[in-house]
């Protein structure tokens, strides 16, 4: 990848997995062990559970990687997902899972979310889930998102708050929130908040722990044969691996199911 600027595509997908720009081209090969790039899927089917998802019903899975929660979707509740990502090797994969699974409810695409998110309107749904603030913060994302939606549509997203007050945290901590406060944040446009999902959960643990074992292994072969991306795939392993060990921490995942005011049209 040559000459990337810092808004690019290439950039956005990498950072939204926590990885370096310079290894976007890497990173299918990177995270081939894994058909779940971000939380397990049966999680997020557990929550959407909670909203009245009739068959047909029309959902946007934003940053949908190898399309296994879009599938998921399709296959449990009967309704038509449109999946985007930004990798094309992700969307690839995503289409022939599809195919595999014979879901034909189920299309995908590669664009840019931060525009795509803008050609939907009315939608029953919206997922956005393990991507991070590519939009703006919370409240950016909200306004964002609730654009594509009818009147009582739902948004799935995660959000982590914090355990403890803050005032004993350290400064990585700062733009942190209680689940007071993270609550009240998710509220304030006049969305109320359904359901919760905790991610830190023994099997969630599990979940992380296993998939940080395949990207290590990745990691090292990419570095064997790539000598001069050794220092940055290795770095990034080890930050995955890091992260999985804090679990359970001051700093608690969860996901969150949101939906609409019902007598209010999605504002323009």
């Amino acid at each position: 990848m040559d000459d990337k600027t810092e808004d690019s595509l290439e950039c956005l997908v990498a950072e939204s997995l926590d990885a370096e720009a310079e290894l976007y081209d890497c990173l299918p090969e990177l995270l081939a062990d894994l058909d779940e790039l971000s939380v397990p899927t049966e999680v997020v089917l557990d929550l959407i559970d909670h909203a009245e998802v009739a068959p047909g019903a029309q959902i946007l899975d934003l940053g949908c990687g190898k399309g296994a929660l879009a599938i998921g979707i399709g296959s449990r509740f009967g309704a038509n997902v449109w999946g985007i990502d930004g990798h094309p090797k992700f969307v690839d994969a995503a289409v022939e899972s599809a195919r595999i699974a014979a879901q034909e409810t189920c299309s995908f695409r590669t664009a840019d979310i931060r525009q795509a998110v803008f050609d939907y309107r009315g939608l029953d749904m919206v997922c956005f889930v393990g991507i991070g603030p590519i939009i703006g913060d919370l409240e950016q994302t909200l306004a964002t998102l609730r654009r594509c939606l009818r009147p009582g549509g739902y948004l799935v997203l995660d959000e982590a708050y914090l355990s403890a007050p803050k005032s004993e945290l350290g400064p990585e901590y700062e733009h942190c929130f209680d689940r007071e406060t993270t609550l009240a944040r998710l509220e304030s446009q006049g969305d109320r908040v359904c359901a919760e999902a905790l991610l830190d959960t023994p099997a969630s643990d599990q979940f992380y722990r296993e998939a940080t074992e395949k990207i290590l292994a990745r990691a090292r072969a990419i570095a064997a044969e790539h000598p001069e991306l050794a220092s940055v795939v290795l770095e990034f392993a080890d930050r995955q691996r890091a992260e999985t060990e804090s679990l359970g921490g001051p700093l608690v995942g969860a996901l969150w199911l949101l939906r609409t005011p019902s007598d209010t049209n999605p504002r323009p």
